[in-house]
């Protein structure tokens, strides 16, 4: 499939210059080389043919910026493989977080995890500081104690740029025909437990006369 070019900023461009020249990276004809001449490579991959409209302008946009990249995609088989191996440069996966983290930190975040295949530390995070503010979070005594400590984590992990958001939408848009309502008085015996819904008949009628139904 063909997908829109991608439309990356020139500041962005001009940016990301800046920060690979302070590094001691050099473009040579258009491409990122090391101090050692080597040019600089990296890989995408996935198994998803859902996510190549995302994937796809995200590594145009990092050849724009002279960046040696490509997208492979790959059989299931061969992602979990690949995954469970840490054989990528960049991977897509989705991490649930509990409301109340504890434990899994350690795989998801900790060295330990970075240290073991086939634990969901993607980004093979290994850092004695991110270590001890998830013992933090472990050993937090009171909910307060334990919201301080995660905010700490997670702001040490952003700051690594380990990770690139694909969704962060913090709402979801629902379409419905608004022909719906409630009683004034619930029904006898309804004990709250699911919303009682009844059709609005003069809802209805306006929607009808209106030729949206």
């Amino acid at each position: 499939e063909i997908y829109p070019p991608a439309r990356v900023p020139r500041s962005a461009i001009r940016g990301a210059k800046r920060l690979m020249e302070a590094a001691g990276y050099t473009l040579i004809e258009g491409k990122w080389h090391d101090p050692q001449g080597q040019k600089l490579t990296i890989e995408m991959v996935d198994d998803s043919p859902a996510f190549a409209r995302i994937n796809n302008p995200y590594i145009e946009n990092l050849i724009a910026a002279g960046f040696d990249a490509v997208y492979t995609q790959i059989d299931s088989a061969q992602m979990q493989q690949r995954q469970e191996d840490f054989d990528y440069d960049i991977t897509v996966g989705r991490l649930v977080m509990s409301l109340s983290p504890s434990l899994s930190l350690r795989t998801i975040f900790g060295s330990d995890g970075a240290n073991n295949k086939g634990t969901p530390n993607y980004s093979g995070v290994a850092d004695p500081g991110v270590d001890a503010l998830i013992e933090r979070v472990i050993a937090s005594d009171t909910r307060e104690d334990m919201q301080a400590a995660v905010r700490a984590l997670d702001r040490t992990l952003r700051a690594m740029h380990i990770w690139v958001p694909q969704w962060y939408k913090g709402s979801h848009n629902i379409a419905y025909w608004d022909v719906f309502g409630r009683p004034d008085i619930k029904p006898p015996y309804d004990r709250g437990v699911m919303g009682t819904w009844w059709i609005d008949q003069d809802k209805m009628d306006r929607l009808k006369a209106e030729g949206a139904l």
